[in-house]
């Protein structure tokens, strides 16, 4: 319905995010679903909190994953500066 699969096909790169990802995200979490439905094209992440380790992420189907904050703070803090982090780190990846 969304022409997913035709987007993904001529695309360069997907980027997507995730709140957490961690050893569940390879357990049947969307994520991991987009990943197989992009296959060939690379699939990077952004999350809030990044505990998956090298390997699992590898797992996920993901190229990379970055998380979005430099330092873990209590959530209410994490959740109020989410666009400006996502911002900033999308911005690096690019330069």
């Amino acid at each position: 319905m969304t022409g997913f699969d035709t987007a993904a096909r001529n695309a360069d790169l997907i980027i997507t995010g995730e709140g957490h990802l961690d050893g569940q995200s390879a357990q049947g979490k969307l994520i991991q679903g987009l990943c197989g439905r992009a296959s060939p094209t690379p699939v990077i992440a952004l999350c809030g909190k990044l505990s998956a380790t090298p390997d699992q992420i590898e797992e996920i189907g993901l190229k990379a994953a970055y998380s979005i904050n430099s330092q873990e703070r209590p959530l209410a803090e994490m959740l109020a500066n989410t666009a400006a982090n996502l911002e900033k780190t999308a911005a690096e990846l690019v330069i």
